[in-house]
């Protein structure tokens, strides 16, 4: 671009709300142009010519879009531009290239510039507020000078067949430096280019302008989630497939109680492994607890509970430690056997938030009446109270059970502790609270809930914690009515969809599985886990259930009802007869892999990268317990089943022959509902209300196994037979 605009021409302009929108030719590049009032601009570069200049041979107005085709020494540019009516403007650029020869890339300038008003080559004042990192990143939120604000979000799914042809990563590629910033095409790797006449997307980008200038870290919260809610509906997102979860919870249960793998002994009883036939490490209890909850869940719905819930229970008081008053990490009986291979692989070493975790899973035992987990639970919570006041409520990495000593307070030079250890400590003390109306615990759990909302959009430090959070600032909310404890809720929820993988990684081996929304277990870690998004969706459905009657922020109940929706699909990946050979490794770091068997992988990667090089994660097998818990649904006595993939309130029978149930989520959101299973009613009639207009639903597939009919996010529907 020249520094005083010589060259720009205008080629179409408009204006929405206090905005100018225009599409401009700046020297080699075509840009769409959002003008605050000011004159200040974000310069969106939809086109770029390297070395030479862009000519627009073609443009055609259609209501909100306009399509242009221009051509260049490198080849020809097709450009839509889409305007979308909302509360503030939001932008959708997408440029398709069609190289004149073989074509290789590199040094690809970045989208987006900041500037000053027409003529002028400084920057406009600003700054970055929100920049994900890693497979996270394909978003940025700006403050734009002392006037108004800009989302940014790259759809990198649009970009995969460009990451297979040249052969690169589309992860990182969303960032910059201020005032260029935005995404820049990843250099193709030596010896892979664009084929001549061979169409490809290279930029599918959404910008939201605002007037908006937030006041603090949690208003800020709030408008990233409206932000990226804006997006989300306009953009464009995988399609879902019905899984047989029911048919696959069953083979998860029997491998997971057959398969010796998953199992070791110590001290005269049976632990589970944390992954398949690891038998150097210790038993831990979260990985009991980890596995227990969901069994226990699943009973519930299945109308049984399976033989390895008493196996499992027997194990925990193993685990507490008479002298220092609380549960341990590892088996005390096998503490010898720890190596110190790793730097929480010694008796003493306590990881913070671990501690925690185990604490609610007892909680959650305890609340089902269960007295042994009561009394571990209880017992153990003064040492628990004793931490959280020694640390000040900033929890270290890790540190010594023993002393409360420090042995490792951050992750990194200068990132801090574990920064979402307080929501979970919060939701401990409410546990507490709520089992025996004692105000101490509700007293810790709000210390805990104001150290959270002081940590901006640096709480995330892993994926299920961070979740807990959400839901016990939620609960704070309820409780007290204090605003601020709703807004750290939100503030939860921004963190945990600020460090998600938000693009379907749809190249290499990538093509095979699906990544779309999924969550990274740790900030900047390469890769999902299967126990992580097990967690997250699980704590995500209880919130969603737990605010369906309150005036919650619509962006909120759109991301975590979506997210639910997404993992029933995705989740299915996870396990490795699920997936083509070629795309796991010969041999995990930790134990061994057995690809018949129904225990999930913990890692699925980028798509140059093979999955599942981590391990068979056993802790992780309530993967499936879990999604049959949320979406299944049997009714009259099990005659016959309801699969919602949304998740839904209900269902409540109305009648003998009759129920209804309310789908959590955005009405802009189609989801399926099947009835299946043999006493299945050969007839029904299904009706649907939102908004007080009614709708007779019409059945999408009949077979004779099931019905299937498509609902939306609001509604309130009927079945009669």
């Amino acid at each position: 671009m020249s520094a005083d605009d010589a060259s720009r021409c205008v080629v179409f302009e408009v204006w929405r709300e206090s905005f100018r929108i225009s599409i401009e030719v700046i020297g080699e590049s075509l840009w769409v142009v959002g003008t605050w009032a000011e004159g200040d601009r974000a310069l969106l570069r939809a086109a770029h010519a390297p070395g030479g200049c862009v000519t627009v041979t073609e443009m055609v107005i259609d209501e909100s879009r306009v399509s242009l085709i221009l051509e260049s020494g490198c080849g020809r540019f097709d450009v839509s531009v889409e305007l979308f009516d909302d509360e503030e403007p939001v932008i959708r650029s997408q440029t398709r290239l069609t190289p004149a020869a073989d074509m290789s890339m590199t040094n690809w300038p970045r989208d987006l510039m900041m500037l000053g008003p027409t003529g002028m080559a400084k920057p406009v004042a600003g700054s970055v507020d929100i920049a994900p990192s890693g497979l996270s990143a394909s978003m940025l939120q700006l403050t734009v000078g002392h006037h108004g604000s800009l989302f940014y979000f790259q759809n990198l799914t649009s970009l995969a067949k460009y990451a297979d042809a040249t052969e690169v990563s589309l992860c990182g590629t969303v960032g910059g430096e201020w005032p260029e910033l935005g995404f820049s095409l990843p250099d193709s790797k030596p010896g892979k280019f664009l084929s001549a006449g061979e169409t490809v997307i290279i930029s599918d980008a959404f910008v939201r302008l605002s007037r908006e200038l937030p006041a603090d870290h949690l208003a800020l919260a709030r408008q990233f989630l409206s932000n990226l809610g804006s997006i989300y509906i306009h953009l464009p997102r995988p399609d879902t497939t019905y899984r047989d979860w029911w048919k696959t919870a069953a083979l998860v249960l029997d491998d997971l109680e057959k398969c010796v793998g998953c199992w070791s002994f110590a001290a005269g009883k049976q632990y589970v492994n944390a992954y398949l036939s690891d038998y150097t490490t210790p038993p831990e209890l979260m990985v009991q607890l980890a596995v227990l909850m969901p069994l226990l869940d699943f009973g519930s719905v299945a109308g049984g509970q399976p033989s390895a819930v008493e196996t499992i229970r027997s194990t925990l008081e193993s685990f507490f430690d008479p002298e220092l008053k609380t549960v341990r990490r590892w088996l005390p009986a096998r503490h010898d056997d720890l190596d110190g291979a790793e730097e929480q692989k010694k008796p003493n070493v306590m990881d913070s938030w671990y501690m925690h975790h185990t604490l609610l899973n007892l909680g959650r035992l305890a609340a089902q009446h269960d007295d042994g987990a009561r009394t571990l639970f209880f017992d153990s919570l003064p040492y628990v109270m004793k931490a959280a006041r020694r640390f000040k409520y900033e929890w270290p990495i890790f540190f010594d059970m023993e002393t409360l000593e420090i042995i490792k307070a951050e992750s990194k030079p200068g990132a801090g502790g574990q920064k979402d250890v307080p929501g979970i400590y919060a939701h401990v003390m409410l546990q507490a609270w709520e089992m025996t109306g004692e105000q101490r615990y509700l007293d810790e759990a709000s210390r805990a809930g104001r150290a959270l909302a002081n940590r901006g959009f640096e709480i995330f430090y892993q994926a299920n914690i961070t979740a807990f959070g959400a839901l016990a600032t939620f609960r704070l909310w309820k409780i007290t009515a204090k605003k601020r404890c709703l807004d750290a809720c939100y503030l939860c929820v921004a963190n945990m969809f600020a460090n998600m993988w938000l693009w379907d990684c749809d190249y290499g081996y990538g093509r095979d599985y699906r990544t779309f929304l999924a969550a990274i277990p740790v900030k900047d870690a390469p890769y999902i886990a299967s126990y992580e998004e097990q967690e997250v969706c699980a704590t995500f459905a209880t919130l969603l259930s737990e605010s369906a009657d309150d005036d919650v922020l619509a962006s909120v109940t759109l991301l975590l009802s979506e997210y639910v929706r997404h993992l029933a699909d995705r989740a299915w990946y996870s396990y490795p007869s699920n997936v083509p050979t070629d795309l796991l490794p010969d041999r995990p770091k930790t134990g061994e892999l057995a690809r018949e068997l129904w225990i999930p992988l913990e890692d699925m990667c980028d798509g140059w990268e093979k999955s599942g090089a981590v391990g068979q994660e056993v802790y992780g097998a309530g993967l499936a317990l879990g999604v049959v818990v949320r979406h299944y649904h049997p009714i009259s006595e099990g005659k016959w089943i309801l699969y919602a993939e949304s998740l839904i309130c209900g269902p409540a029978m109305t009648s003998k022959t009759g129920l209804t149930f309310t789908v959590l989520g955005d009405p802009h959101i189609e989801s399926r509902v099947r009835a299946f299973g043999r006493g299945r009613p050969r007839r029904l009639v299904a009706k649907a209300e939102l908004n007080g207009q009614y709708e007779e639903l019409i059945a999408t597939t009949t077979t004779d196994a099931y019905v299937e009919y498509v609902v939306r996010g609001g509604q309130v529907v009927g079945f009669e037979w």
